[in-house]
């Protein structure tokens, strides 16, 4: 016979279907959260150019004993080479950087941290706007690894000031004019077109632009 304190016992343990309600819908909230909810941020790293490889290692080193950094990242693309061979000429995929000097971390960061980043041999700064360090969005970086796949980069990061650039997308698609300005972190350009017969700066993001042929 149960009693009455096993009985009491199972009443506690029994939810009501009102809390199961509740629970599943506070972990479906959890498990859909937004990444730019979280603490970890995406942030820019200046490096000395061709250290790019060497200050990731270093920082994946860091990253196993300090868990506020979660991902470290080179923007590369795959480029197809040509290459001997004893069977005759081949076709081989290489990795290639797209931009030098530049190393993608996203981390918790704080002064602590950053205090150890930049005790890593060619670490320079950090990249925000306007001198001010700041972190980029994750739907940039998603955006960079993706095109880093496709071969896009190359193409993104060849913009220039000077560059006579055409507007592919947007409210101003098709407009073209010259690149005056271009920011730390090649995210964004400033480009002086002609809108009614009169110069207008344009800022937008530099994936937006294409070099004129």
């Amino acid at each position: 016979m149960m009693s009455e304190i096993d009985e009491f016992t199972n009443g506690k343990n029994q939810k009501s279907e009102s809390e199961k309600l509740i629970e599943e819908k506070s972990t479906e909230v959890t498990q859909t959260s937004s990444p730019e909810e979280e603490k970890a941020k995406w942030w820019v790293i200046r490096v000395r150019s061709g250290k790019e490889d060497f200050v990731k290692t270093e920082m994946e080193k860091l990253m196993k004993q300090d868990p506020r950094i979660k991902e470290v990242f080179v923007p590369e693309e795959d480029v197809k080479v040509k290459r001997k061979t004893k069977e005759g000429e081949k076709e081989i995929v290489k990795k290639r950087k797209v931009i030098s000097g530049y190393v993608y971390a996203k981390m918790e960061l704080d002064e602590l941290l950053w205090d150890k980043i930049k005790k890593i041999p060619n670490v320079v700064a950090l990249i925000g706007e306007r001198g001010i360090p700041s972190p980029i969005t994750y739907e940039k970086v998603e955006s960079l690894k993706s095109k880093s796949v496709g071969g896009e980069l190359g193409k993104i990061f060849s913009v220039s000031i000077g560059d006579r650039v055409r507007i592919k997308s947007g409210p101003l698609k098709g407009f073209g004019g010259i690149v005056e300005w271009v920011n730390e972190d090649r995210t964004k350009v400033r480009i002086l077109i002609s809108i009614f017969g009169r110069q207008t700066p344009v800022e937008t993001e530099i994936e937006h632009v294409e070099k004129e042929t």
